[in-house]
């Protein structure tokens, strides 16, 4: 290839970067104009996936929900999925981000939130008997006969039936007006069970005898009446509870209806445009005919909901307020055992204390006894037992007196007083003693005082006392060291004894 054929594969090849490179920022422009993630109505976009609570079964949600879903996808040109779940598989989903909104009853959308950051679009609004309606509570039945019910206060000792026990207007309100009463759900009543999803079982369940009591939201009796499964004259409602503009039979306080919300992935420009689809359902919809509720409104107050949550210690302020009591009440066995080992310790202490008082008082008098040994006939005794020495430091030779031979089993002169023999006689134990405070007596140009045992040629384990004095040479070296030995034995065995 030649310098010309060389040229026009670099041109060709200048050419093509180029025009890759053009493309790119084409695309980039694009995408900075654009939402990533979402097109416009009238746009072909991915499927937007709703998850809702089957609280009165899978099928039962698919087919009043699905208009729903219908609605929302011609006005978002875009398939729209409605997704029925239980309480525990909508926690997943939205942990997951399998989906993009819920509609959740409040007490799992205030759960959701505080766990995952979900935010609400709209509440539900029901109209019934003419009225809208966007709050709800829960409802208190047992079989018509059971008039020796006639409020929540009789529930103590009573079978109760619920759908489940994270289940808002099924069973948490319900532990609200309880705890008004001073009552405990687990303690106070025979028994609590649960049926799951539907609630429709709770209602048959009860009427079937297999409980005394049953809650369930407002608005399942009478829907289960309209659809002829039950007949409102065969339940009595426990706790009525007349609520102004609410139509529904209720047993608890009222909170706020359904929350729609989105997940914290999702665009804004999708959530504005499915808000405004919302907003355009009214009652008279098939949406909302076959969903049964008359549209949606803005988000209300869900704070009432996190009160009973907090008060009742439940779902994200489970572990907020754990106070001594509740540990106590929790742990009793384990604050036993602890509350007997802190008394053990104290009195342990305590006997202690008392002990080391005495022994100290009679360590006091025995040195007394010791001090006016030393100065009668103990001093005579110590001063026949002492010695003294001198170390020059650089050859290492050590001079004894003749007592100091004594003093360590040897007749004088049969000993070779070298340091490193002298070290030799020092018990194994307190050898490193004596060369710490030896190498510190030269390293500080100071005195030199040990007490150690000695082994003596028989055997014998004496203790003796040692001390010494430094003496420099011209240019402050270290030249020798005059000291005393003091046999101690008899002086250490008494304190022993004592």
């Amino acid at each position: 290839m030649d310098v010309f054929d060389k040229l026009l594969v670099s041109i060709r090849r200048c050419h093509s970067a180029a025009i890759v490179i053009v493309f790119l920022l084409m695309a980039t422009a694009t995408a900075e104009g654009a939402d990533p993630t979402y097109n416009a109505p009238g746009t072909v976009n991915s499927p937007v996936r709703i998850a809702v609570i089957a609280h009165r079964g899978i099928e039962k949600a698919r087919r009043e929900w699905t208009p729903t879903a219908t609605h929302l996808s011609n006005d978002l040109a875009s398939a729209v999925e409605m997704i029925p779940l239980d309480l525990s598989e909508m926690d997943q989903a939205v942990q997951d981000q399998k989906i993009d909104f819920v509609i959740v009853n409040p007490g799992a959308y205030v759960e959701l939130s505080l766990k995952y950051g979900i935010s609400a679009l709209g509440t539900l609004e029901k109209r019934i008997d003419g009225l809208p309606v966007s709050t709800f509570g829960g409802v208190v039945s047992a079989k018509a006969e059971r008039t020796d019910i006639s409020s929540l206060s009789y529930l103590q000792n009573k079978r109760l039936l619920a759908v489940s026990a994270i289940s808002f207007g099924g069973y948490q309100v319900l532990m609200r007006e309880m705890d008004k009463l001073n009552l405990d759900m687990e303690t106070d009543l025979a028994d609590v069970s649960f049926t799951g999803f539907p609630q429709d079982n709770v209602v048959t369940r009860v009427l079937a005898g297999e409980a005394d009591v049953g809650v369930v939201r407002t608005g399942v009796l009478e829907a289960m009446a309209r659809e002829g499964k039950i007949d409102l004259k065969d339940i009595h409602i426990i706790g009525s509870r007349g609520h102004p503009r609410f139509p529904l039979a209720a047993s608890t306080g009222l909170y706020p209806e359904w929350a729609f919300a989105k997940l914290n992935h999702v665009p804004e420009a999708l959530a504005k445009d499915v808000l405004r689809s919302l907003l355009t359902i009214s009652a008279s919809d098939a949406a909302a005919r076959v969903g049964r509720y008359a549209g949606w409104t803005v988000p209300l107050d869900y704070t009432p909901v996190h009160n009973l949550f907090q008060e009742l210690r439940l779902g994200p302020y489970e572990a907020v307020h754990f106070s001594v009591t509740d540990f106590i009440k929790q742990y009793w066995i384990a604050a036993a055992f602890v509350a007997l080992l802190i008394v053990f310790v104290i009195t342990h202490s305590l006997l202690s204390r008392r002990m080391v008082t005495r022994k100290t008082s009679e360590l006091v008098v025995a040195q007394a006894d010791i001090r006016n040994l030393n100065s009668g006939l103990e001093v005579a005794q110590r001063i026949a037992h002492m010695g003294s020495w001198q170390w020059h430091i650089p050859t290492g030779a050590l001079y004894w007196t003749d007592e100091t031979y004594r003093i360590f089993g040897y007749e004088p002169r049969e000993f070779d007083a070298s340091y490193e023999a002298f070290l030799a006689t020092i018990h194994p134990e307190d050898r490193a003693l004596v060369e710490d405070a030896v190498g510190k007596a030269l390293e500080t140009k100071s005195s030199y005082a040990a007490v150690h045992r000695i082994i003596l040629p028989t055997g014998e384990e004496r203790y003796v006392s040692e001390q010494g004095e430094l003496v420099l040479d011209d240019q402050g070296v270290p030249a020798t060291m005059n000291g005393t030995v003091l046999d101690i034995t008899e002086r250490h065995r008494a304190e022993q004894e004592v």
